[in-house]
């Protein structure tokens, strides 16, 4: 990454520290240049990082609903083949309806 990328519209700066040749003094402002636009990045690929988390907490709160949803499924299906009389004719009346 060059000073003339980092400082797109700062010719000024540039200039300045063109005039100055000073290498020390360049190299840190390109340093700086790629610490900042390595930030951005980070910060970017951090907020995809977290959307990708809040998507598999969604996926996982969808699964425990279904993984509920066939347990009582199942316990009303136990219920109507092994329960008291009066729960298995509900259900064949429910059934029939």
């Amino acid at each position: 990454m060059t000073l003339e990328r980092c400082y797109q519209g700062y010719h000024h700066i540039n200039l300045a520290i063109t005039e100055l040749n000073n290498w020390v003094l360049t190299a840190e402002v390109v340093r700086f240049c790629n610490l900042a636009h390595n930030e951005v990045w980070i910060e970017q690929e951090l907020e995809r990082v977290l959307k990708c988390k809040h998507d598999i907490g969604m996926a996982q709160e969808q699964c425990i609903i279904h993984l509920e949803q066939a347990n009582t499924l199942a316990c009303i299906e136990n219920l109507e083949e092994e329960g008291p009389v009066f729960i298995q004719q509900a259900m064949h009346q429910i059934r029939k309806d």
